[in-house]
Parts: C-alpha cells; structure tokens; sequence
C-alpha cells in the first residue's frame, strides 16, 4: 500500500469514529443558579461567581469531548429565578482531529458579560429556593443528552411568598445536581448549611434527580478540584 492509500485508510476510519464520537455525546446543558440574597451576597457572592467561570473553562476546554454546550446562569432571589437576572451562551467546539490543531476559544460572553452581571445584582431580601429548582429545571430544555444544574447558596429558604405547589411540581428526571453549600451567618446562627443542603439532597432525589452532589464552596477551590468535580460530571451526567 503506498503513502497515499494509508493515509486515505486512515481518513476512512478515524472520520467516522469521531463523528460517531460526537453524536454519542451529544452535548450538554448546564444551568448555574446563584443565590443573591443577603448575606450570600455579601460573604460568598465573588467566589461562586469565580467558581462558575472555573467551571465553564473547565467544561470548555478543547480535549472536551462534549459538545455543543449552553451555559445559563441565573439568580436566585425572593422570586425564584428573576426573569431578567439569566444569561446564557451556547459553546460550539471546532471540528478538530489529529491533523487539525485546536481553534483558539473566542471572547466568552457567558464570563465577561453574564457572570459580570451577577455580580452587579442587588442583594435580595428573601430567597425562594424551590422556585428556582422550578424554574431551572423548565430552563434545561437544550434537546442534548446531558442536563446539569448547579445551585450555589446557603440553602435557607426565606421566600416571600410561599408557594406549597411550587415542591409538588418539580421533576428533576434526567439532570444531574450539584448543591455548592456555604455558611451565612455562622457566628450568630452557627453553622447549619451543610445539613439544610443534604435536606434538599435528599428531596431532590425523591424528585428524580439522576444524581445529587454536595459540596462546601471552600473545598472547591484549585484548578485540579475543579477539574475533578467537571470530569465526573461528565461520566455522570450521560442519561
């Protein structure tokens, strides 16, 4: 077999692998809920936003082999979800093979602009958490095969108006979650958000969830955690 017959052998069987490759995985769906309210805000707001980039980068980056990806962050406020507090951007990966180098990542929106944006918010009063698992979970509509929802809080649920069937209809069947819990408070109330994200840990499986993770914001810090968490997610997450 000459040169030129290898290398058009070659062609012949890696093409389809990763094309098959590609529609195995099928892409991904990812929704960032971040809590505003209060004293989140003020103690824990600039790392969850920072941790949320992390991510992205992490889930972006070019040996990746999930694609395309939405990325959807919103806030968390007495309202659930504040319509007009989401942002979101689909990331395309670049055709790529052996033969063909990565293409430089643009300019990301979802991190200059829609995590900028978080931070720009004004504290909330209250915090309906299930109003915003509702919502999030309408949100991950993206027809891809891996659905992601992260929620970053405190987990006290304080809303303004409670809304008892808001529980009733939350079905988190097929997405995977990840609760990113931290300590508001913790010197006048002690330290009680670990156990209020284990108590919704324990609901959102009841509520189909395919898995639920907790995790305290500290212990996710460094690029090889980061890293960890995003590549078990991965494995997880396919329905």
């Amino acid at each position: 077999m000459n040169h030129y017959k290898k290398i058009k052998f070659l062609f012949a069987i890696l093409l389809p692998l990763t094309f098959l490759n590609a529609q195995d995985n099928n892409g991904m769906d990812v929704f960032y809920a971040i809590d505003v309210s209060g004293s989140y805000h003020k103690e824990h707001l600039t790392t969850a936003v920072r941790l949320t980039g992390d991510i992205y980068d992490q889930l972006t980056s070019s040996d990746r082999p999930v694609y395309p990806q939405l990325h959807t962050v919103g806030v968390i406020d007495e309202f659930g979800l504040t319509p007009d507090g989401r942002c979101n951007e689909t990331y395309e990966q670049q055709f790529t093979s052996m033969f063909l180098a990565p293409t430089a990542k643009k300019e990301s929106i979802f991190k200059n602009e829609c995590l900028s944006n978080v931070l720009k918010r004004p504290q909330a009063v209250n915090t309906d958490m299930f109003g915003a698992i509702l919502a999030a979970q309408y949100t991950l509509n993206y027809p891809k095969k891996r659905k992601a929802l992260f929620i970053f809080s405190d987990f006290k649920d304080n809303p303004m108006v409670l809304f008892e069937q808001n529980k009733e209809q939350i079905d988190l069947s097929g997405i995977a979650v990840v609760l990113v819990w931290s300590d508001t408070r913790a010197k006048y109330e002690g330290a009680l958000s670990q156990s209020l994200a284990n108590e919704f840990k324990s609901f959102l499986k009841k509520r189909g969830a395919l898995r639920v993770d907790s995790y305290s914001l500290s212990s996710l810090q460094g690029s090889s955690v980061v890293k960890k968490l995003v590549n078990d997610l991965i494995k997880y997450s396919k329905n």
